[in-house]
């Protein structure tokens, strides 16, 4: 079984992939760069993986098109993102300057969120979003399902919310997508 080349775009101060990407220096990234300029030939990488970044990004487009670009034909593109349907971002505030309920952020594992400072959200996205940009980025999805990143308070009401089948889409915190690049027809 043959080695796959992973890059992981954004990847911060994870371990993962053979290339571990990121535009602010951290004593896991071994490449500095931008994640809607790729410094990649075209069609070199096995596997192009994201964990939550495309929400960050002022232009997910572009960075879908860099991460096409760069990744074989035969490869694929794997990423997570915020589901912009989850109850706790609008009602908690996580992601929005005046949340419905003031509740200190307590109840989140992560580093500060919101739609301003180092960690500015740019968009949010829903299944039927992402299922369009990849698309539009020329890329065909292959797998797309919720996950949970376990939290107390909200783990515990969405847990309760998934028993009512038409709210599910709201009890999930984040998308993952898998695609692969559509193959291009020559004549």
């Amino acid at each position: 079984m043959r080695n796959l080349l992973t890059l992981n775009v954004g990847a911060g101060k994870t371990t993962y992939g053979d290339v571990r990407l990121d535009i602010n220096r951290s004593s896991t990234a071994n490449m500095l760069a931008d994640a809607e300029f790729l410094p990649f030939q075209n069609d070199v990488l096995d596997v192009v993986y994201s964990q939550n970044v495309l929400e960050h990004l002022p232009n997910p487009l572009n960075a879908l098109r860099e991460k096409k670009r760069v990744c074989k034909e035969t490869g694929k593109i794997i990423l997570t993102t915020d589901n912009a349907s989850y109850w706790a971002f609008h009602l908690l505030g996580y992601h929005t300057a005046h949340p419905i309920l003031r509740v200190p952020r307590l109840f989140m594992k992560s580093q500060e969120y919101g739609i301003t400072g180092p960690h500015r959200h740019y968009c949010l996205f829903t299944k039927a979003h992402l299922q369009n940009l990849f698309i539009h980025a020329g890329l065909r999805v292959t797998k797309m399902k919720f996950i949970d990143f376990g939290t107390m308070l909200p783990d515990f009401t969405s847990r309760f919310l998934r028993t009512i089948p038409f709210l599910k889409d709201l009890t999930f915190p984040l998308i993952l997508v898998e695609g692969r690049p559509m193959r291009t027809c020559t004549k």
